[in-house]
C-alpha cells in the first residue's frame, strides 16, 4: 500500500511539472492503485471444460467443442486437450458464430476437436488432422438447408471468412481454419 501511495505522489508531481506553462499540454492519468479493484473491462465468463453444457460462445458449448461421441466422454488432457487446444476451440467457436450468423440458421455440430488416438481408432483418419489441431468443425443445418445448399452458400465467402471447406461430404459440412494450401474448397 505504501508503494501505491508513493507512486501516486510521483505521478502527481510529474503531472504538475508538465502543466506549468512550459509549452506542454497537461495530461490526465488514471491508474488503478488497488490491484483487487474490479476492472472496468467486461470479463469473459469462465468456461467449465468438464461440463458439456458450459458455453464456449453464445451458441456453441463445450459438448460441441470436445465431445468424443464414440467414447461417450469429453476430451481431456490425456487426449492432448491442452490449454492451446482450448484457446483454438474458443477461436473456432467464435468463427462458427460468424458463419452461423451468415447462414441465418442454427447448426448441428457433429464434431470439432478429435484426439489423435480417436482419429486413429474410431474415425480412421490421419492422426494429426485439422480436428486434432483444434481447427475444424463438422456440422449440418438439415432443418434449414441441405449439405449441397450449405456448400453453395459458403463457397463464395470462404476467403472473406478466412476458412476452408471440404468437398464431397455427403452428410456434413466441414469448415476449418487451417492455412490455405492448394485451395479453400478442397477434396480430402
Amino acid at each position: 500500500m505504501q508503494n501505491d501511495s508513493l507512486l501516486a505522489q510521483i505521478i502527481t508531481f510529474i503531472i504538475g511539472l508538465l502543466s506549468k506553462g512550459n509549452g506542454v499540454a497537461p495530461i490526465q492519468v488514471s491508474i488503478p492503485l488497488d490491484p483487487q479493484a474490479p476492472s472496468s473491462q467486461p470479463s469473459t465468463p469462465e468456461i467449465d471444460w468438464n461440463s458439456p453444457d458450459s458455453k464456449v460462445t453464445e451458441h456453441f458449448t463445450v459438448g460441441d467443442a470436445c465431445m468424443l461421441h464414440s467414447w461417450n466422454r469429453l476430451a481431456s488432457d490425456i487426449d492432448g486437450f491442452t490449454p492451446q487446444m482450448k484457446a483454438n476451440m474458443i477461436t473456432l467457436c467464435q468463427k462458427m458464430e460468424e458463419i452461423r450468423t451468415f447462414l441465418g440458421c442454427s447448426m448441428n455440430v457433429h464434431c470439432m476437436f478429435r484426439s489423435q488416438q480417436y482419429n486413429q481408432e474410431v474415425v480412421k483418419a490421419i492422426p494429426n488432422d485439422v480436428h486434432a489441431q483444434g481447427l475444424a468443425c463438422d456440422f449440418d443445418c438439415n432443418e434449414a438447408m441441405t449439405i449441397d445448399e450449405l456448400h453453395a452458400k459458403l463457397e463464395p465467402v470462404l476467403e472473406q471468412y478466412g476458412i476452408r471447406m471440404e468437398r464431397n461430404t455427403p452428410t456434413w459440412c466441414h469448415l476449418d481454419l487451417h492455412p490455405v494450401g492448394n485451395a479453400r474448397y478442397f477434396t480430402a
